[in-house]
């Protein structure tokens, strides 16, 4: 009976153990997809940003 006991306890905290890990996983994963979508939404911006000072520049020389 004791055995038994020990090998529920021993399941439980095994259980509890993959929960957190599991959990800790999920944060990790979300943190990295975060920071991957601000990267590319920066990096999207820039390219926005160099876009259209190319676009105000041809504007200026066919005005000229």
């Amino acid at each position: 009976m004791h055995h038994q006991q020990q090998m529920e306890e021993s399941s439980t905290a095994n259980f509890i153990r993959f929960t957190h890990l599991n959990d800790l996983i999920q944060m990790v994963v979300q943190y990295f997809h975060i920071d991957v979508a601000y990267k590319i939404k920066s990096s999207l911006n820039n390219q926005n940003r160099k876009a259209q000072k190319g676009l105000e520049h041809i504007i200026e020389d066919t005005e000229k």
